[in-house]
């Protein structure tokens, strides 16, 4: 038994009207809004993880009030096309909000190497367990307090 393709075209009523066959408009389920809302969706999801990290670049610039700090937190923000409102209420949010902690961890890498880690956080233990666990992991052991102050020049 021979099986013909589906016709391309059906012709509906003699006023020469055509509909294309189920065959010629592509399968069924399969739109081109689906496609369109999975890439902007994906497109989305990056750029709020870029926003939400500036978001918070600028929050630590603002309440370390350092303008050349806030200066290239801006450009940055200005780069990765973000909102002006978006920049000002991350802004606002980080004027009202309590300010992280500036902390200092000092100890010795791989080799002896001297080294001082800046972090700023809202929560200390976490910070230090993070710290020491990454001293630990490279082969390096965390000071004390000013242990090595004398090394460095600020």
């Amino acid at each position: 038994m021979i099986q013909r393709a589906p016709p391309l075209l059906r012709v509906v009523s003699a006023s020469s009207s055509c509909l294309l066959s189920d065959f010629a408009r592509g399968m069924a389920g399969h739109s081109k809004w689906s496609t369109i809302k999975r890439h902007k969706g994906a497109e989305d999801a990056k750029r709020s993880a870029v926003f939400a990290k500036i978001g918070k670049q600028l929050r630590i610039a603002v309440s370390s009030s350092s303008t050349t700090d806030l200066n290239n937190v801006l450009a940055r923000a200005k780069e990765a096309d973000m909102p002006k409102d978006v920049i000002e209420r991350a802004m606002e949010r980080a004027k009202q909000a309590k300010a992280g902690a500036s902390l200092r961890y000092e100890g010795t890498g791989p080799h002896g190497i001297s080294l001082i880690c800046m972090a700023t956080s809202d929560n200390k233990a976490r910070t230090a367990a993070l710290m020491k666990e990454a001293f630990n992991k490279h082969g390096g052991h965390m000071g004390a307090p000013n242990s090595m102050n004398f090394k460095f020049r600020k």
